[in-house]
This record gives C-alpha cells, sequence and structure tokens, in this order.
C-alpha cells in the first residue's frame, strides 16, 4: 500500500521502513527446550503488534489521502484479483478495529 500511496502522491515522502515480519522472531523455529520456545513465540506477538500498527497506519493514509483524490481506498486496492489477498482475510480485516477509523 506504501508504494502504491507513493505512485499517487509523490510529493509526499515517509521516511519509514516496514518492519520485520513477526515470522523473523523465531514464531516458525524449532527451539530446544519450552524457554526458548515461549520467548520465540512472546517476542513474535509483540513484533505482530508493530506490524499491525504500521498495517493500520497505511490504511488510514490510503483511505483519507487517497479517497479525496482518485477514489480509492485500502480496501478497493487489497481487493483487486492481483494483490494476492483472499477475499475472506479481507472481508476480515474490515470488520476489525486495525482498520475502523
Amino acid at each position: 500500500m506504501l508504494s502504491f500511496y507513493s505512485q499517487n502522491r509523490p510529493k509526499v515522502h515517509f521516511a519509514i521502513c516496514p518492519p520485520p515480519l513477526p515470522s523473523k522472531y523465531g514464531y516458525f523455529d524449532a527451539h530446544a527446550t519450552e524457554s526458548a520456545a515461549r520467548t520465540g513465540l512472546a517476542t513474535s506477538l509483540d513484533a505482530f503488534v508493530v506490524y499491525l500498527a504500521y498495517f493500520s497506519f497505511l490504511a488510514a493514509i490510503c483511505k483519507f489521502e487517497l479517497d479525496t483524490g482518485c477514489g480509492k481506498t485500502w480496501y478497493k486496492l487489497l481487493s483487486r484479483e492481483d494483490s494476492g489477498v483472499h477475499p475472506e482475510w479481507l472481508e476480515l480485516l474490515e470488520k476489525s478495529p486495525i482498520v475502523d477509523f
């Protein structure tokens, strides 16, 4: 969504980098001990919160900026066939508080 936003608003620049995916923190790794597994899970969950905040920010800028310019919203962007987002997942996301502004 950030690249789509940047294409439509080339004069607006964000100095942000996407956060690492929660899977980078050991969620899918095999761990030698239960303690290590719990640590990996807890760290991954913390990273998931950060990632959801990042996604919520992107949805907000697409909703409030692109809506006024060209009639596109984050939902329209992600519901395109070439986006790769499953329709059920998109529907659940739309109903979640993550994008409830």
